[in-house]
């Protein structure tokens, strides 16, 4: 095999493996489906009803645990124009259900608006799940903000990256 293709194989098994794959995480005692997905695409906000993932252990299923919650909680990300009104406004809303160590039905949902000189799209991604040293699940993922303004007189790029983990044990941290 070429060097050329046998670098094109890595590069589509390593987008597919980050897109919609499925990893075992801490030697195996997790089994968690990673996902990047757009929430928001040029403005609209994309379906996500379908969009979750779990951080459970390998073999199991959701109906093998008694859930709490879900934990809910918002982050906002808005733009103002020099004039001082709303160009762009979304409510995040980021939740998922516990157990007390482990992490069902993780979703960030967007509500809000831009003006028509915006162009935002909006995207999440988990990363690998691991245990903390109490031994409870903690799901790191970013939400990434990309909202390019273009006017007759103006233009600018800006991308803002949100960083939380949420917590088998219905905990959570964030912040930009």
């Amino acid at each position: 095999m070429n060097n050329i293709a046998f670098l094109a194989l890595r590069y589509f098994y390593l987008i597919g493996f980050l897109l919609f794959s499925s990893s075992v995480c801490n030697a195996g005692a997790l089994d968690v489906t990673k996902f990047v997905w757009d929430i928001v695409k040029d403005g609209a906000k994309v379906d996500v009803s379908t969009k979750h993932v779990n951080a459970i252990p390998t073999g199991a299923s959701l109906a093998d645990f008694t859930w709490q919650g879900p934990v809910v909680f918002q982050e906002v990300y808005e733009k103002k124009s020099w004039f001082g009104y709303d160009m762009v406004n979304f409510t995040m809303t980021i939740s998922w259900k516990y157990d007390g160590k482990y992490i069902a039905n993780f979703t960030v949902d967007p509500e809000g608006f831009s003006d028509l000189t915006e162009n935002v799209n909006i995207s999440v991604e988990t990363l690998d799940a691991t245990f903390n040293s109490d031994g409870v699940v903690e799901l790191p993922y970013r939400i990434y903000f990309k909202d390019r303004h273009s006017a007759v007189i103006t233009s600018d790029s800006k991308i803002v990256i949100y960083k939380g983990v949420a917590y088998g044990n219905g905990g959570g941290r964030g912040g930009f």
